[in-house]
């Protein structure tokens, strides 16, 4: 599975496998009691610092760090912060098909803990594990058979 490229929201730029992804904060906007974040590349990270380092003079006296990211391996450069976090993106496109493809592997390991569902055949009463939630006939066969009584009984006057 490969993930999508992300793109610079500031000037646009696609950022290759290798270029390095700086999270810069934004003023905050309305209510918002956390700053927002963009992951930038390298030529637009100074831009953004100069014009919003006033809105956060703590974050200078932290101590910035270069992380993986979760999804493709690209290095994010951004401050520690306080509040512990498992896994880092460089963008909104790595985060999503992480959380994705964590989603599947969880819901694949409980449909591989459950207890398979066994019925009786509605034609021939063998016990059978469906490979459907919705099967009724134990195989092809047993459908067919229970298709031609049905039209069987219909057909005749």
């Amino acid at each position: 599975m490969t993930t999508p490229t992300p793109r610079c929201p500031r000037c646009g730029r696609d950022l290759g496998p290798d270029d390095p992804v700086y999270v810069v904060y934004a003023p905050y906007e309305g209510r918002s009691r956390t700053p927002p974040e963009y992951a930038v590349c390298a030529e637009c990270r100074g831009k953004c610092q100069m014009a919003h380092e006033h809105y956060h003079l703590s974050w200078r006296t932290r101590d910035r760090v270069s992380l993986p990211c979760a999804g493709c391996g690209r290095a994010i450069v951004l401050y520690l912060t306080d509040r512990p976090q498992e896994r880092f993106y460089c963008s909104r496109l790595c985060h999503t098909a992480v959380t994705n493809r964590l989603r599947r592997e969880r819901a694949t390991a409980a449909r591989a803990e459950r207890e398979p569902d066994k019925r009786p055949c509605e034609a021939c009463g063998v016990v059978f594990v469906p490979a459907r939630a919705d099967a009724r006939y134990c195989s092809s066969a047993c459908r067919q058979r229970a298709y031609r009584a049905r039209v069987s009984v219909t057909a005749q006057p």
